[in-house]
């Protein structure tokens, strides 16, 4: 060991991290090494930041701040017991835990053990002092003790992120709780000693809050958890509210449970409800860790996900420089997309990558909310190959960006939150930030910029007239129309989700007298059976079960001519008279049909009079046309409708249309009606385009 003269020199830089200050001594502020790396994690005991070993050396010499704490996570793997005996390989037949041809509840179990070591380290040399030690200052103890005691800022981040929140998603205000039912049974309980009334757990009780009765919760799919005696009280008594003991603060504010609406709630009188039952909330305090942050725990101790094999892909891993894939964090391949594309263009390389070390240099006070020191560390971690290592459990270690998703998103309503999101929207988000943190630098994002023009043309005087703009994308229209599956591509989108599958336990609670009859009664019934997977199993001759939707055939299709017969019909037509019923049926509600409208503009102006005339239209579909003048001989064509015609006698079907002829005939000038000018009584015939012939090129 040193001598504790190396350390007391640096006493008065030592402090001790408040409550308030985020420690970070997960993962690296500048790269993505965490404690499990070869050499470990540095975290400074006068800022608290993390440092890998290649950079800890550069903050010692930019700030003089020369006491860590050293923290190395040794990992190990635990055996596997011994089977005996080959044996058939263990197949999922059912959707079932637990059960012969179920998923085994063993499978989350942990499959590593950890062994932590911890030295307080002094730069330059790197002199060691190992912890526990007596002998070292009172404030370096308490220091280093409060660095191991502090919450992860990764958990904090996500438990705020998620706060009011369950598996992402809003807690609703019960229906249950306005009017709540109570039992005058007499039943008091106490502040403290709780034990399920069944069985003999101590965790995980909830008490009901209209008889009073403490049961255990469900059993997890780990096989940790309670017994399922909660439920099972709802089941016989269809008292539908519980709320989480110990997890009632002063404030008068716990996890709530419905088991008639299947999910986390709000109870606004939960105060009240317990006072029922003699107990006074401001005298109660947090004791058990609450539903989010057993979540939490939960994916990360067995990784929940990383337990979902993929089936009948055979995937060859890849490792190396550029090749490091992205650990998804919960809902965050919308960010692991849209970086992936970003860091194999050159300039944001150029940039981030190879600019990294001009940009760690500055080693500003706060590095984990600096965007362009959290955006460099993440290009090279994904470019190079530090992090794309094979694991002794398969694939690799990849990056995990906590501190980047929680930076990026912060301030934005959607992007902080744990809800699933759109790449598209994240890309443009991610844009403007990169825009505003490259001042008086080169904008790597200009590289994404593309300028779109338009030309609209005279056919008198054969004036033309261009007009361009900006843009950092180039959407084309999805024929959603042309789908052959028009329902299937519905219960994709938010609107009809919203309104048909979280909407179902409404529009069910109706129980009309003829459910059969009821188009949103059998449109719900479509979406619950398309979205909620309980229809979505293997079965013994493979494939899955799926769903029949005979009664909604038969629904949608009355009283049509041709969706009423047993014959080939239109998709475009269908979906068009889809959004019809779905429009007629949807009368003090929203219709979820809007989320497909858009308004068509059309601009013609006249080079002679440089008058302007603006039509606009909503559409339900933005059609592309099909090229077919675009065929260069006729032979072939007629060879191809040959090879059709004889793929659809034997059921197969061939790919139609080229992308590019679309493209080309949509932006091709067409004829416009006359354009009738007052002063001058001349009606003109202009040529119109969306978009000029170069900007094709």
């Amino acid at each position: 060991m040193a001598s504790l003269d190396l350390l007391v020199q640096h006493l008065p830089k030592i402090t001790i991290p408040t409550s308030q200050q985020l420690v970070y001594k997960d993962e690296c502020v500048y790269s993505f090494d965490n404690p499990e790396s070869e050499t470990g994690l540095y975290v400074s005991l006068t800022s608290f930041l993390g440092f890998g070993r290649n950079y800890v050396e550069q903050y010692f010499q930019k700030t003089g701040n020369a006491v860590f704490l050293h923290i190395l996570r040794e990992k190990k793997p635990i055996p596997e017991p011994e089977q005996t005996g080959d044996g058939p390989e263990k197949k999922i037949t059912r959707l079932a835990i637990g059960v012969e041809g179920g998923f085994d509840p063993d499978c989350g179990k942990p499959k590593y053990t950890y062994t932590e070591h911890y030295n307080v380290v002094v730069l330059p040399g790197f002199h060691t002092f190992p912890w526990p030690n007596d002998a070292l200052p009172d404030v370096v103890k308490k220091s280093v003790q409060a660095v191991l005691d502090a919450d992860s800022p990764f958990k904090l981040a996500e438990a705020e992120a998620l706060h009011g929140t369950w598996d992402g998603e809003k807690r609703e205000v019960s229906v249950h709780s306005v009017n709540l039912k109570q039992l005058d049974n007499g039943v008091k309980i106490p502040p403290s000693g709780w034990k399920c009334a069944k069985c003999d757990l101590t965790n995980n009780l909830w008490l009901n809050l209209t008889d009073g009765s403490i049961l255990c919760g469900r059993r997890f799919f780990d096989g940790s958890g309670g017994n399922d005696h909660a439920v099972e009280h709802f089941r016989a008594t269809g008292y539908p509210l519980a709320v989480k003991l110990g997890t009632i603060t002063a404030d008068g504010t716990g996890d709530v449970y419905s088991y008639a609406e299947d999910d986390m709630v709000e109870d606004p009188y939960l105060a009240e409800h317990l006072k029922h039952f003699g107990i006074n909330v401001q005298q109660l305090q947090k004791t058990e860790k609450s539903m989010v942050e057993l979540e939490l725990e939960l994916n990360r101790r067995t990784g929940e996900w990383n337990t979902i094999q993929e089936s009948g892909s055979e995937l060859r891993p890849l490792h190396g420089p550029a090749l490091t894939g992205v650990n998804n964090l919960g809902n965050s391949c919308y960010i692991n997309s849209v970086v992936q594309v970003l860091f194999r263009m050159p300039d944001f390389i150029r940039r981030y990558v190879e600019g990294a070390p001009e940009i760690f240099s500055t080693f500003p006070e706060d590095p984990a909310n600096d965007f362009n020191v959290q955006t460099a560390k993440l290009g090279v971690g994904l470019i190079s190959g530090r992090y794309s290592f094979p694991t002794s459990g398969g694939g690799q270690a990849g990056v995990s960006p906590h501190m980047y998703r929680a930076l990026a998103g912060r301030g934005h309503r959607e992007f902080s939150s744990k809800r699933q999101q759109d790449a598209h929207e994240f890309y443009l988000h991610l844009l403007t930030l990169i825009e505003r943190n490259s001042r008086h630098k080169p904008n790597p994002a200009d590289c994404l910029k593309l300028t779109v023009e338009e030309r609209v043309q005279c056919t008198e005087s054969l004036g033309v007239r261009y007009t361009r703009r900006v843009e950092h994308h180039l959407p084309l229209p999805v024929p959603v129309a042309a789908a052959t599956n028009a329902h299937l591509v519905l219960f994709r989108m938010p609107d009809f989700i919203r309104r048909y599958v979280e909407g179902a336990p409404e529009i069910f609670s109706t129980f009309p007298e003829d459910p059969a009859n009821d188009f949103n009664v059998q449109t719900a019934k479509l979406g619950v059976g398309l979205i909620s997977g309980r229809y979505s199993f293997p079965t013994s001759g493979g494939g899955q079960a799926g769903v029949s939707p005979h009664m909604y055939r038969a629904l949608a299709g009355r009283g049509h001519r041709e969706f009423s017969s047993k014959r080939q019909q239109d998709a475009h037509e269908f979906y068009l008279h889809l959004l019809t019923l779905i429009e007629r049926n949807s009368r003090h509600k929203p219709n979820p049909a809007d989320c497909l409208k858009l308004t068509v503009e059309e601009r013609v102006q006249c080079t002679e009079s440089l008058g302007v005339r603006y039509t606009r239209r909503v559409e339900h579909h933005l059609p592309l046309p099909v090229p077919v003048a675009a065929a260069t001989n006729a032979h072939l064509v007629r060879e191809y409708e040959q090879r059709r015609a004889a793929a659809e006698a034997s059921g197969q079907k061939l790919k139609t249309l080229r992308l590019d002829e679309c493209l080309l005939k949509a932006t091709r000038a067409h004829d416009t009606p006359a354009f009738y000018i007052r002063p001058i009584h001349t009606r003109y015939i202009c040529k119109e385009s969306p978009f000029s012939d170069r900007s094709l090129d």
